[in-house]
């Protein structure tokens, strides 16, 4: 994965969290990612709690899937 960009923004319109898959609501701040995984281009969101807890991940275990994690945490869900 080579992350491209990488920001804190306000959102403008609802989004799924790429960490915990809870709704991040319109006008919240969100952490917002662009990355591409082989060729092709990626992006999301994620509940700023969320991406903490994602950098506390060991790189082992860096491949999931929206919603195994409780939001905030690195508990599986």
């Amino acid at each position: 994965m080579e992350l491209t960009n990488k920001e804190i923004k306000k959102t403008r319109k609802q989004h799924k969290c790429e960490w915990c898959a809870v709704n991040i609501d319109k006008y919240s701040p969100a952490y917002y990612r662009s990355y591409t995984m082989g060729n092709e281009f990626n992006y999301g969101y994620m509940h700023l709690e969320c991406y903490n807890a994602m950098l506390t991940i060991d790189e082992r275990y860096f491949e999931w899937t929206p919603g195994d994690f409780i939001r905030g945490s690195i508990e599986g869900a």
